[in-house]
């Protein structure tokens, strides 16, 4: 039986066309996350960017989880995962080794075995590894990478190698995956003004940006500021025989501020201000001194480092209507609702009211 080139190069198109190889990933917008051992994680609320790669993630050692669905894959085929900036094939070999290396490997053993559906966990420290501070060359994997890898697009490739053939990759299966580990730069100009078991603290800059945002310096990402409070600890200079009771052992300027010390915050990006209220769930107690200080948060859920600190105790206060009223003053004006001013703006008011009444009676 003979048979036309043009039929030939049909049927060999159509077994081509039927036996092409894919990958799809399962809940490829929401990929599952998991520890180490294997147990799926709860995900950051929305607002903080759940799908990306934060700090904490990296100190969690967390992993993403690819549930991969293969077909028309070919006996003795292969499959590896790797990782590039977002823009770099990892499919030709010249991209994964030699002198010219712009992808990093995902996976420990290299080649994964091919199923129909395959599991693989990749630690989301190796997929940081490779990108700045560090190098495809050189890659961290470590808990030391983590917070140094700020905001980031990294490419995710899984690639499908034909048997006898790992030059170039047949199949290239990306995922974006997006990474900032590195909070917002520490706030500075801090001031403390002591209230009734309270602080505020007020603060001028945040990278080099107004806190109202007017003038750039990093703030787009900024979602709000937090507080955080210690007992100021009392230390004495023999020689010099003075004290000093502004230190603390617990807040260090420059670094990630320990959670359970936090003592206030705002959400937003908009405010200066920030009140320091309460410490281990008891409120800030007056005439004891504390040291503040305060570090900025993006939405990614990480938190910057600490700006410098400051001391102050909380205190007692009272305004004009306060005194007033404690000395026996009786006089006021009443409000919309029958309440008395509490400003001793509207105390003067009332006060001032009641002369003018007491002139026109005496005309």
């Amino acid at each position: 039986m003979r048979f036309s080139l043009g039929l030939v190069l049909a049927l060999t198109l159509l077994a081509r066309t039927a036996g092409a190889q894919e990958i799809a990933v399962a809940n490829e917008s929401s990929l599952p996350r998991v520890d180490a051992a294997g147990n799926q994680l709860a995900k950051r609320a929305t607002n903080l960017t759940p799908e990306a790669v934060s700090y904490q993630d990296c100190i969690d050692d967390q992993r993403i989880r690819l549930a991969m669905t293969l077909s028309g894959y070919e006996p003795n085929a292969s499959i590896e995962v790797w990782a590039s900036n977002t823009g770099i094939s990892c499919s030709e070999a010249v991209n994964r080794g030699g002198g010219a290396q712009q992808c990093w490997r995902l996976t420990e053993s290299g080649s994964i075995g091919i199923a129909v559906t395959t599991l693989v966990d990749i630690p989301v420290r190796r997929i940081l590894s490779g990108v700045t501070p560090f190098t495809p060359t050189a890659p961290d994997a470590t808990q030391n990478a983590c917070g140094r890898v700020d905001l980031a697009n990294i490419s995710l490739q899984i690639l499908y190698f034909t048997p006898g053939n790992l030059s170039a990759a047949a199949v290239n299966h990306t995922i974006g995956v997006q990474v900032d580990t590195v909070g917002p730069g520490a706030p500075t100009g801090l001031n403390a003004l002591p209230g009734n078991e309270r602080i505020a603290v007020s603060f001028a800059n945040i990278s080099g940006g107004t806190a109202d945002g007017s003038v750039s310096g990093g703030l787009t990402e900024l979602t709000g500021v937090n507080a955080y409070c210690d007992l100021a600890r009392t230390t004495t200079d023999v020689d010099a025989g003075t004290t000093n009771s502004c230190t603390t052992d617990l807040l260090v300027p420059g670094a990630v501020p320990p959670s359970a010390q936090q003592c206030g915050s705002f959400a937003g990006n908009a405010g200066t201000t920030v009140s320091a209220e309460s410490l281990g769930g008891q409120p800030l107690r007056n005439g004891t001194t504390y040291a503040v200080a305060v570090a900025a948060t993006d939405r990614f859920g990480n938190i910057g480092p600490l700006s410098g600190v400051l001391c102050a105790l909380p205190e007692q206060t009272t305004d004009f209507w306060d005194n007033y009223r404690a000395e026996g003053g009786e006089a006021g004006c009443a409000t919309s609702d029958g309440a008395a001013p509490t400003s001793a703006f509207a105390a003067i008011l009332a006060i001032g009211g009641l002369a003018v009444v007491r002139r026109r009676r005496r005309a």
